[in-house]
């Protein structure tokens, strides 16, 4: 199903998940998903901070192409979504997760490396490991896990809907192919997630006034520059993002949240299309440009979509990097 090392799953912290289900299946085409009440009675073994927990939380769980997009309700008691909540100032994308066949035995490893373990548990087969690794992984949540079988769920949304299943194939219109992290330190977030956590080599792009095809910002054209950094990691792109000059919805993010994870991308053939489709459904765009054959526009969802900011994209060729980190 995945290799060990490979991102299966996006996670994001909501505070009423049949909304954003809703709205997600509605507009986006995500779903069916699988719906799990999660107490003592299912999650075995929960840990918060290496003592025993007992927090109640919702999960709802729908597959978009290769990867795993995951929804957290916290209900009762202490988690780490609550903390999501405060300290990320609201709603918004939390952790990735990363698979291991041998999961404990890598728990161990990540401790070795300075990353222990802040929430765990087991439901099914399935365990599940959130590394402690915010500070030192520039605002993000690194989750470990096996995807061992779960129990059947309390429910599927929408109604009457097959549970979703993985399935392994090239793009198709809708499909996530990319996750997004917004970071004030290239070159740093690059060594700590190729030295600690095996993703990479990443092409490194330089978006210069030149380069940048069309650049607009919330209805003007722009004037930024950034440097991205991508990396394949099973079947999604993990993308970082640093702004550098002027203005963008990179600068926002980082005035309002920190550093940390900033979109997910969905992928499109006919994208410029399916921008028009969505500006109908209500969903204009804040920031769009290109480079090579390659255009992308982010989707004002932020209000609508619990804190979580779409981009569309065409996946088209960019030409050469400016160069490959690590050099070898």
């Amino acid at each position: 199903m995945f290799k060990n090392g490979a991102i299966m799953q996006l996670g994001q912290v909501v505070l009423d998940i049949d909304r954003q289900m809703e709205t997600l299946n509605r507009d986006f085409g995500i779903g069916p998903f699988d719906v799990h009440l999660f107490d003592d009675r299912k999650v075995k073994d929960s840990m918060l901070r290496c003592k025993p927990s007992n927090h109640v939380y919702l999960c709802a769980a729908a597959w978009v192409g290769g990867a795993q997009f995951e929804l957290m309700q916290p209900l009762e008691g202490k988690s780490i979504y609550d903390e999501h909540l405060a300290d990320h100032r609201g709603e918004g994308l939390q952790h990735i997760k990363i698979y291991y066949d041998d999961v404990k035995r890598e728990v161990a490893a990540y401790e070795r490396k300075g990353y222990p373990v802040k929430q765990s548990g087991g439901i099914g087969d399935d365990l599940f490991y959130y590394l402690d690794t915010e500070s030192k992984a520039h605002g993000v949540t690194i989750e470990i896990g096996n995807a061992g079988s779960v129990p059947p769920p309390d429910r599927v949304y929408p109604p009457g809907a097959s549970s979703p299943e993985y399935v392994k194939r090239p793009l198709r219109d809708g499909d996530l192919m990319q996750i997004g992290h917004v970071v004030a330190d290239l070159e740093d977030a690059m060594d700590v997630f190729y030295r600690d956590f095996g993703i990479g080599p990443f092409d490194v792009f330089t978006f210069t006034r030149e380069r940048h095809i069309n650049p607009m910002v919330r209805g003007k054209p722009g004037n930024h520059t950034f440097a991205c950094a991508c990396a394949w990691c099973g079947d999604v792109q993990y993308e970082l993002m640093q702004p550098l000059t002027g203005r963008s919805v990179y600068n926002e993010f980082l005035e309002k949240h920190g550093e940390g994870l900033h979109h997910l991308k969905l992928y499109f053939k006919d994208v410029e299309r399916a921008v028009g489709d969505y500006a109908a459904k209500g969903y204009g765009v804040i920031q769009s440009g290109g480079i090579g054959e390659d255009r992308y526009f982010y989707l004002d969802t932020e209000e609508k979509c619990a804190g979580l900011i779409i981009e569309l994209g065409n996946n088209g060729d960019v030409g050469g990097s400016d160069y490959v980190y690590p050099a070898k």
